[in-house]
């Protein structure tokens, strides 16, 4: 009487990543190897099973350092060490973006060709950027000084070489940029505007010789208002003194900007 052996029915190589465990002929193993069962009938017939157990190296993720920032820059988090990657917070591998101010641990999760896992972190601090002030826009009249002092940060550069708290003259109507910088080095900008009038020509007239006891009118021009010295009103009549007589006047135009000239009156 001739018994046929039994039919085992298993899986010849089993594939898991190291730290997982697979389930072999009723037994849970975390090494890998053969291993092999013998199956014996009622009959008192048997067969062997041969299963290959082999563990797949988890990859060697690696998030990346550290990295500090100012929060109005883009940061690029590039992890290595497997096939594809999945970050948190929603972030993207090699994909610029930018972070609120803070701290943040970013973990990213490598997977292998062969499917296993391994995760590593990076921690990306944004500093918060300052807030720039390049104080109010300007008005003068050419000539005149004026001092631009940025606030809002630790040091400051303008540019077209203007000095902070510096006076100078501009002499053309002009916009000046500020770069504020904190003790962390982040910076912004802000802008002021600086308008610069023309100062008017002013002219005080001809000089007049006349004599004693006459009347002089003295009328200047090139502005808007005239004050003279002495006591004189433009374009009033006036008796001068015996003598040699110089006056001066101070012309203004509606945006406030003056100058000056002289007249002499000889009195003979």
């Amino acid at each position: 009487n001739v018994t046929e052996n039994p039919i085992v029915t298993t899986t010849n190589t089993i594939h898991v990543c190291q730290g997982q465990s697979a389930m072999i002929h009723g037994v849970t193993q975390t090494t890998g190897g053969n291993y092999t069962q013998t199956f014996t009938a009622a009959s008192g017939c048997d067969s062997i099973s041969s299963v290959n157990l082999i563990l797949d190296p988890l990859p060697a993720v690696n998030a990346g350092n550290d990295q500090t920032i100012c929060n109005n820059q883009f940061i690029t988090l590039s992890a290595t060490g497997a096939v594809s990657y999945t970050w948190d917070h929603g972030a993207l591998n090699n994909t610029p973006f930018l972070q609120a101010a803070g701290s943040i641990t970013y973990t990213v999760t490598g997977t292998s060709a062969q499917g296993c896992t391994a995760s590593d972190q990076v921690t990306v601090v944004a500093n918060p950027v300052p807030v720039a002030i390049a104080g109010n826009d300007l008005t003068i009249c050419a000539g005149g000084q004026i001092t631009l002092t940025g606030s809002g940060a630790q040091s400051y550069n303008w540019d077209q070489g203007v000095i902070n708290g510096t006076p100078f003259s501009p002499a053309v109507s002009t916009t000046y940029t500020l770069t504020a910088t904190d003790a962390n080095g982040c910076s912004s900008t802000d802008q002021v505007s600086v308008t610069v009038n023309p100062a008017p020509v002013v002219s005080a007239g001809s000089d007049q010789l006349t004599c004693l006891g006459n009347t002089v009118t003295l009328s200047g021009s090139g502005a808007t208002t005239y004050l003279w010295d002495n006591g004189i009103t433009n374009g009033v009549p006036f008796t001068p003194v015996l003598g040699t007589n110089t006056y001066t006047l101070t012309g203004t135009t509606a945006n406030g900007c003056s100058a000056t000239d002289q007249v002499v009156v000889t009195v003979t």
